[in-house]
């Protein structure tokens, strides 16, 4: 099947590469990277990848699509450099957004960003031979068989982590199962997400003992964002100048919610004086018209981008209209809800206001967090809201009684570590990998 593929290949170099290396040659968009794809410059690069075996250095070679992937990708990066200081990370993207992303947020955290080189067996072999990692990973999807079946014939071992098969995929895989099984069965490790993703993976063909559900790295980042610490510090002293005040905030808000939220809010604060909004719009350029909404409700409001920090608290509503901040101020909340729910958007990742240990209410719109949000409501850490009215009510016996806040919170805090686990789970195996070939 990869001579076929490697035909195919072949047939697609001589009659499009002539037209696709000229588009790349002549468009700026293009010109740096596709020539970085063929392997222009990696010859500066050997002398590192060199030094470092040299130094006894291990090398991992960490591949990522897009900004989805590096993201996911970000708590395991950061967890090996934190273990074992002494490893040389590599990650290749695909993708130019992944790429930029990763210099954004890993730039000091791996040794080099490169992209991933094309699928053509010259071009692979030349980056294979001149970096030779110890171990190979691979988040999530962008399975690419020159690449994967050259670290088999140099017997390199390659990892999966984060793997997922939805339904739809399954059944599409199931259509073409041995191909399926020669690919997964290169893998010295498929590390899933979930126990129904190890179970589809081996009625695929892959062999049961080299199938683990380690967890959700996605959702680990989300318990972990770094710097946290020193930013909740400061809010939290913020919080602490102002006299018997409660903290609500609603994040990742979209149009159409906020018309609910502000009104239950009006109405609390009859009963709850000192309770804060803290709004945090999913566009932080509706903030013009969020304020505009508050003061169609008489609600005094004031917009983050306009104010010093210390004012956060000298108005009931406070617009979170910056990008960055919404989980530190999570931090320091009551209560949260998590916005895109109420309205039919999927929802937002909830295991952000859980990690600190905040109780959790969301709409009925879910859908892109549906395992996490269930997990969140059989342990009774979150509560599923269907409209303003059902949000009022919700929030009113929260807001009054501090012990069902903090047993609630409780809750969404355990939740939360489960999905921490996943990255100390995925360490260990990596560590292992790299010791089996000492």
């Amino acid at each position: 099947m990869l001579a076929l593929y490697n035909a195919l290949q072949l047939i697609g170099l001589i009659l499009f590469f002539p037209v696709l290396f000229v588009k790349a040659i002549l468009t700026p968009k293009y010109r740096g990277r596709a020539l970085r794809r063929l392997g222009l410059g990696l010859g500066a690069k050997r002398q590192l990848f060199a030094a470092a075996r040299g130094r006894g250095r291990k090398i991992i070679w960490l591949h990522a699509l897009s900004v989805g992937e590096v993201s996911s990708a970000r708590p395991l990066l950061t967890g090996l450099r934190k273990r074992m200081p002494d490893l040389f990370l590599l990650i290749t993207t695909t993708t130019r957004s992944g790429e930029e992303f990763a210099a954004r947020s890993l730039g000091a955290t791996v040794d080099l960003i490169l992209p991933l080189p094309f699928d053509v067996l010259p071009v692979v072999n030349r980056f294979q031979t001149a970096i030779r990692p110890d171990l190979f990973i691979l988040v999530e999807t962008d399975f690419w068989p020159n690449l994967l079946a050259g670290f088999r014939r140099r017997r390199i071992p390659t990892m999966l982590v984060n793997g997922r098969i939805s339904d739809r995929s399954f059944a599409r895989y199931q259509r073409s199962r041995f191909l399926f099984q020669a690919l997964f069965g290169g893998f010295r490790l498929l590390a899933v997400q979930t126990a129904l993703d190890a179970r589809k993976l081996k009625d695929l063909g892959a062999l049961p003992d080299r199938v683990e559900a380690l967890g959700n790295l996605k959702y680990a980042a989300a318990t972990s964002t770094p710097g946290a610490d020193a930013g909740v510090a400061e809010l939290l002293a913020l919080r602490a100048t102002v006299q018997k005040i409660l903290v609500w905030v609603a994040g990742s808000t979209h149009a159409g919610e906020e018309e609910q939220i502000l009104p239950v809010f009006s109405k609390l604060r009859e009963k709850f004086p000192g309770l804060r909004l803290v709004l945090a719009p999913r566009q932080p350029d509706r903030a013009g018209e969020l304020a505009q909404l508050c003061r169609d409700l008489h609600l005094g409001a004031q917009r983050r981008s306009l104010v010093e920090l210390d004012c956060a608290f000298a108005r009931p509503v406070f617009l979170l209209d910056t990008m960055g901040e919404l989980s530190l101020w999570y931090g320091i909340a009551d209560v949260a809800f998590v916005g895109g729910s109420l309205v039919p958007e999927g929802g937002h990742n909830p295991l952000e206001p859980a990690a600190f240990g905040v109780p959790v209410l969301f709409g009925p719109h879910m859908e892109d967090f549906a395992e996490i949000a269930g997990e969140l409501l059989e342990a009774r850490g979150a509560a599923r809201v269907v409209d303003g009215e059902e949000l009022e009510a919700r929030l009113d016996p929260l807001l009054g009684a501090e012990s069902g806040r903090r047993s609630m919170g409780d809750a969404a805090s355990r939740v939360a570590g489960g999905y921490r686990q996943a990255v100390d789970l995925h360490l260990d195996h990596i560590r292992r990998l790299l010791q089996e070939e000492e």
